[in-house]
């Protein structure tokens, strides 16, 4: 069993109990009736390429990232450094996330928040949009066609964006069949966490002209920001290269300009 294999067995055990300790209906009891539409899209689809900062303490290839952490003062850093979204790990064991850090983020911030996890369920969709995220990350690794479908249709549903992640031409291919609108390329096989920057040319070459593209995983640096210019994307995430930053705000605020040279 892989890592992904294993992530994904602990998010089914965790979801049986989720269900049971919170059901379906109160979620809907919490939405907000007027079901504000969400930023995400809204926000990368404009002219430029988006920094989106990305709220990290741990992860299964680094281990713990950072040990003085507050998802609060780091989103409050990043919007000051000059993101343009955040990215938020909310998934527990293995990232040493957590769902409250959506809460502590929309508190602080008024900037638009991908939640990024490992969604396997409608539940989780309702969960997210009670829990302040304007995005969720669907993962085409973990999903089957129709699962995927159904997430889709339950974001649509809800007023979430998704962003669907992909690694291979493949994977592309589903995402587009099943009508994903966000596409985010991850260079990080997340079976063997191996990181490939020179999958991004392929496959960002192959999207449609309508589709909104997100570069994701292993950009450190602004010689990484300066490749990632080349090729057509509306936004690119980075995580562990600012979150292990002296000055979190002083690096967010360098990538973010970079960007915009």
């Amino acid at each position: 069993m892989n890592i992904l294999d294993e992530i994904v067995a602990y998010k089914k055990e965790q979801l049986k109990k989720l269900k049971s300790v919170t059901p379906f209906l109160e979620f809907i009891k919490a939405l907000d009736k007027s079901m504000p539409e969400a930023r995400f899209c809204k926000k990368i689809g404009e002219a430029g390429i988006h920094l989106i900062a990305e709220i990290k303490k741990a992860s299964p290839s680094a281990g713990i990232i950072k040990e003085d952490f507050d998802a609060g003062d780091i989103a409050l850093a990043y919007e000051a450094g000059g993101a343009g979204c955040l990215s938020v790990l909310t998934e527990d064991r293995y990232f040493k996330g957590s769902l409250s850090y959506l809460g502590a983020v929309a508190s602080a911030v008024r900037l638009p928040i991908l939640r990024k996890d490992f969604l396997i369920d409608e539940y989780h969709i309702y969960e997210s949009k009670a829990n302040h995220a304007d995005a969720v990350l669907l993962i085409t690794a973990i999903l089957k066609e129709k699962g995927l479908k159904d997430l889709l249709a339950a974001c649509a549903e809800v007023r979430l964006d998704a962003l669907v992640e992909v690694h291979s031409e493949d994977e592309l291919k589903k995402a587009l069949d099943c009508g994903a609108s966000i596409i985010g390329i991850n260079t990080r096989n997340l079976k063997d966490l191996t990181i490939d920057l020179d999958i991004l040319p392929g496959l960002i070459s192959k999207m449609p002209a309508d589709k909104l593209v997100v570069c994701e995983s292993g950009i450190r640096s602004l010689a990484d920001i300066d490749m990632i210019k080349k090729f057509k994307a509306n936004a690119v995430l980075v995580g562990e290269a600012l979150m292990r930053a002296k000055d979190i705000e002083a690096a967010t605020r360098e990538f973010a300009e970079r960007l915009k040279k």
